[in-house]
């Protein structure tokens, strides 16, 4: 193999922890895509027949993460639209 599966799974758990630090909302969202991306890197490295109730179950919660990450990108858009045009919030 090409990358450790051992490594992966290391990296995943090393960003699972460090959640536990990050505040940031975005961050945080963005940091658990990453990790969960990479336990179904090594879920599909490491079984000779995959463990769907664990790959599915992550690719949940990547996809709760994109769905959460839109959802803070409308909020914040609010903040953008000047004071002029803030009458469009309204709509």
């Amino acid at each position: 193999m090409i990358i450790n599966p051992e490594i992966v799974v290391f990296a995943a758990l090393a960003l699972n922890t460090t959640t536990y630090l990050i505040l940031n909302q975005v961050l945080l969202r963005l940091v658990i895509l990453v990790n969960s991306t990479l336990y179904i890197i090594y879920y599909a490295m490491v079984a000779d027949t995959p463990p769907w109730t664990a790959l599915v179950f992550s690719a949940l919660t990547v996809l709760a993460n994109l769905i959460g990450l839109t959802a803070l990108a409308f909020r914040d858009s609010e903040r953008r639209v000047s004071a002029e045009h803030s009458d469009l919030r309204t709509v």
